[in-house]
């Protein structure tokens, strides 16, 4: 493979450092002058296939890179549709808990190849099958996605590089901004003038929405754990709400307004396995946080939503 190949197109998740340093890593390593971003809503999804398609139409064939993507039946489905015309190859590197039936079938398919290791970040992952040794950016990217995606939250940079992420994707929802932080960091640019102005405005408007998320959460007891859950909007992350948060709990269900849930155990709570609750919701992610994707007018009916959610958490609990 030649350094920036214009044949090869990264697409990684939009929405967290995990995903926004694993695209970095590409376009640093691989050279890849195509990057899509997207994630788990349907019409994303569907956006960034029809994207690709564009690509594939335009060069005659191409390879993927696909990280920090969960491995989804639907999602494999519609690439391997969109894409059916299409000479490709696919590396899906990821670190969520794939289901097995998603696993097969990017087997039968045969243009797969995958690399998976749930004890990783996906940008770990990423430099892993690349082969990357001692790059000095990368290393930040690893440390930084690590922190993030475990809810440790403890680098500088974590939380208001989460911020900004969050409010380029759902408030100025501008994938040119997106592309420009992922060629910054690329180069080792984490932080500039340009990046703290946005960030004052991410900062100020996630602010006001934890505060009063938080003077409105909901609590449930279900089969002696504590579950708390929280209405919010996508401009805060779950970690960056909860990280406010003084109450303990068990659970904590985070239901944003775009229609994503995610389901956080408290840290010691190894007992508990989020991604197994969120698979009974149609979802999946990891032991320690989870999520998945409704329809938005299911948020909007919050009290039957909750009890959907509560009815599948005592079927959980019963079932340990």
């Amino acid at each position: 493979m030649i350094f920036g190949d214009e044949n090869v197109i990264g697409v990684s998740h939009e929405e967290d450092i995990d995903g926004i340093g694993s695209a970095a890593i590409l376009l640093r390593v691989l050279g890849v002058r195509n990057i899509v971003l997207t994630n788990y809503h349907r019409e994303k999804w569907y956006y960034a296939v029809k994207k690709i398609r564009g690509y594939c139409e335009s060069l005659g064939n191409i390879t993927i890179y696909i990280t920090d993507l969960n491995l989804k039946k639907w999602m494999i489905n519609s690439l391997d549709h969109g894409l059916s015309n299409c000479v490709k190859k696919i590396y899906w590197i990821d670190h969520h808990l794939w289901d097995k039936e998603s696993d097969e079938l990017t087997d039968k398919l045969g243009y797969y190849v995958k690399y998976n290791d749930a004890k990783h970040t996906a940008s770990e992952n990423l430099a892993e099958f690349l082969g990357v040794k001692e790059d000095p950016v990368v290393d930040l990217i690893k440390i930084l996605s690590r922190d993030s995606d475990f809810g440790i939250m403890q680098h500088f940079l974590t939380e208001p590089l989460t911020d900004l992420i969050r409010y380029l994707v759902y408030i100025k929802k501008s994938k040119a901004l997106l592309k420009k932080l992922v060629r910054k960091i690329s180069r080792g640019v984490f932080w500039d003038y340009e990046t703290e102005v946005l960030w004052r405005n991410a900062y100020k408007m996630k602010r006001e929405v934890v505060e009063n998320t938080l003077r409105n959460y909901i609590y449930k007891e279900v089969d002696d754990r504590k579950i708390y859950f929280f209405f919010t909007e996508p401009v805060t992350s779950s970690y960056s709400l909860l990280k406010n948060f003084g109450e303990k709990y068990d659970l904590a269900i985070v239901i944003f307004s775009n229609g994503s849930i995610t389901i956080v155990r408290e840290r010691d709570r190894d007992d508990i396995d989020c991604s197994e609750i969120a698979r009974r919701l149609g979802g999946g992610g990891h032991r320690h946080i989870a999520g998945v994707q409704v329809r938005r007018r299911m948020i909007r009916e919050k009290d039957l939503l909750l009890q959907r959610i509560i009815n599948v958490l005592r079927e959980y609990f019963e079932k340990k």
